[in-house]
């Protein structure tokens, strides 16, 4: 959904749909009036389930929004008995919305919009390794293949979801092909057109309508007929709203937390609210959640508290850290901030670290080390209190 520069390009002087391998670089410019983008990705190619598909269309709005607006955002929820919907405001553009994920249905079923202004997404951002975030340390997107597996998995049999897009004054429609590999037809769009295919009701929460030429309009869950990973015709599915309301926990920004359970640092956030113990976001979005069965955490151990890291490289799947050592320096930078903000909370760290049973995972983070102001604090937090003896491994085998 990122705002992208548009390279000069031929016209193409026929009216026939014209075949796209990634081999070349295509821009929405040199398109006459029909398309056609078949990706080397079959249905199966990911595992990604249905709520970080949405948590990848999620962050290529929000991506989108960064770039085009040089800002960060807000988030503003609204809701009525047919609608859910959060709006995006940038902290320095005043009162405008920027964009908007808007849940629309009748007795709980519906479709989900995505819309973000003033962008445009082209044929060569759906190439493999196509992406534009890698070097921006603003973007959440850093493999770039987000958008391309959100495609997949939301028209997937567990899902069974229609998308589609406008953008750039064409309308993508996206599928698979007999072979089970992801496909997009664009079809250049009249204004009328346009506006018929896409006209808000009234009433509606929606804070503008959609520009089919410099905005980003995705939307999930129209009912239709499509062929599935198997190649056979189907009936898309509507979104359930308990299914948008399940994949939204994906997103730290549309949780309701009490401000006083997060302890905000400049390298990221602790949260505290019991609901997200063992919870690891990377920039809002969720990368995993810890079961009573598994640690969300690379160590295997259990997460006193859920952390939201402001830098970080991910695996593919975008569910860890790069490793176990960049998820320890991760949580030590949020800590030894916070205590530097609060230093009260020596205590608590220092509970953390002197548990053996359980035996939590921020224990990990020692192996990286401690800042000297750290460790002095811990010291004088632990000595403070006479009634306890502290000693080392060694004494205590000669005990």
């Amino acid at each position: 959904m990122n705002r992208q520069p548009l390279p000069s390009a031929p016209r193409r002087t026929n009216d026939e749909v014209e075949d796209y391998t990634i081999e070349e670089r295509k821009t929405l410019d040199s398109i006459e009036k029909k398309h056609t983008i078949n990706l080397p990705l079959k249905a199966t190619y990911t595992s990604l389930t249905g709520p970080e598909s949405f948590r990848e269309l999620v962050q290529n709005w929000r991506d989108g929004i960064t770039v085009s607006y040089k800002s960060e955002i807000d988030i503003v929820e609204e809701h009525n008995n047919t609608e859910i919907i959060f709006k995006a405001y940038g902290r320095s553009t005043g009162s405008e919305c920027l964009g908007y994920i808007l849940f629309r249905g009748h007795n709980g079923r519906g479709t989900v919009e995505l819309t973000n202004r003033n962008s445009r997404l082209e044929p060569y951002h759906l190439d493999l390794g196509g992406t534009t975030k890698a070097a921006n340390q603003d973007l959440a997107g850093f493999h770039g293949e987000g958008l391309k597996l959100a495609l997949l998995v939301q028209q997937r049999e567990e899902q069974n979801h229609s998308v589609r897009c406008t953008t750039g004054g064409f309308g993508w429609c996206f599928g698979y092909t007999t072979q089970a590999n992801l496909v997009a037809h664009l079809t250049r769009l009249s204004e009328g057109n346009a506006r018929r295919k896409d006209k808000h009701p009234q009433g509606t929460l929606a804070p503008f309508y959609p520009n089919y030429k410099t905005d980003v309009r995705f939307v999930v869950g129209e009912i239709k007929k499509a062929k599935n990973g198997r190649g056979e015709t189907v009936r898309r599915s509507a979104v359930k709203r308990e299914e948008f309301e399940s994949w939204c926990t994906t997103v730290l920004a549309f949780q309701k937390l009490d401000k006083n359970s997060v302890l905000k640092t400049k390298y990221g956030e602790i949260i505290m609210d019991p609901k997200h113990r063992g919870s690891l976001y990377l920039k809002g979005l969720l990368m995993r959640r810890s079961t009573r069965s598994c640690s969300a955490s690379m160590t295997g151990k259990p997460l006193k508290y859920g952390y939201n890291f402001h830098n970080g490289t991910t695996n593919r799947d975008r569910r860890t850290l790069g490793s176990a050592e960049e998820e320890g320096r991760a949580i030590l930078a949020i800590w030894q901030a916070a205590l530097v903000e609060r230093p009260g909370l020596v205590g608590e760290l220092s509970d953390i670290l002197n548990s053996s049973d359980p035996q939590w995972a921020e224990v990990s983070m020692l192996r990286v080390g401690l800042l000297p102001g750290t460790s002095d604090k811990l010291a004088q937090h632990l000595l403070s209190d006479t009634s306890k003896w502290y000693y080392s491994s060694r004494e205590r085998e000669e005990v």
